[in-house]
């Protein structure tokens, strides 16, 4: 994640430094993907570079996560006001995932980032913002009703919910791939969230 040293820049040289990575991202794989490149058009040293971030792929999970907060943040917001069951919470958060690789919200950057995702770096992404929502969120806890699941610590919802999205993350990949349609994908999950339900209620 990018340090602090890159959070206290100015707006105009974060967002160069972004529109020079995001368009190196989308031009190219991630293994292609050049630093000398995105520093020479956003105008900063190498040395400048390794203040902000680690590596080329602590950059891009971060582009990543810019891609998820708004996204997944709503969807679980949306879930928790509603005081649904967490497997519905995450069932949803998954399809949502679904929707983005399928569209990414019909958005022309966004379509061709995603031509060029690097799957490992992916996950990451998608773990820490799934842990974040879910298991950092008080109202999201709230849903892990003691008297409804056999869950009795946070270190057991950090578990199972860590089970669901490893599982559901390899369905995802196959769906990526093309190996699997959308639909099937979705069917997967489902049935893959249902064993886990049936073994956690009461």
């Amino acid at each position: 994640m990018p340090t602090a040293t890159f959070n206290n820049l100015n707006s105009e040289k974060r967002k160069r430094l972004i529109d020079a990575a995001t368009i190196e991202f989308i031009t190219n794989k991630f293994e292609k993907v050049s630093i000398n490149k995105i520093i020479a058009k956003a105008k900063i040293s190498r040395g400048s570079f390794y203040q902000y971030f680690q590596d080329k792929e602590d950059l891009y999970i971060y582009l990543l996560e810019q891609f998820h907060v708004k996204r997944v943040t709503k969807c679980y917001e949306k879930i928790a006001k509603a005081n649904e069951d967490i497997f519905d919470l995450l069932r949803e958060s998954l399809y949502e995932e679904l929707e983005f690789l399928a569209n990414g919200n019909n958005d022309k950057v966004t379509k061709k980032f995603l031509v060029n995702l690097n799957f490992s770096s992916y996950e990451k992404s998608l773990q820490n913002n799934i842990r974040k929502r879910i298991i950092e969120n008080k109202e999201a806890l709230k849903l892990f009703n003691k008297d409804k699941y056999n869950l009795k610590s946070k270190d057991e919802i950090v578990l199972i919910s860590q089970m669901i999205i490893s599982s559901s993350l390899m369905t995802i990949s196959l769906y990526n791939e093309g190996i699997i349609s959308k639909i099937e994908a979705g069917e997967q999950m489902d049935k893959m969230l249902n064993i886990i339900r049936r073994g956690s209620l009461k």
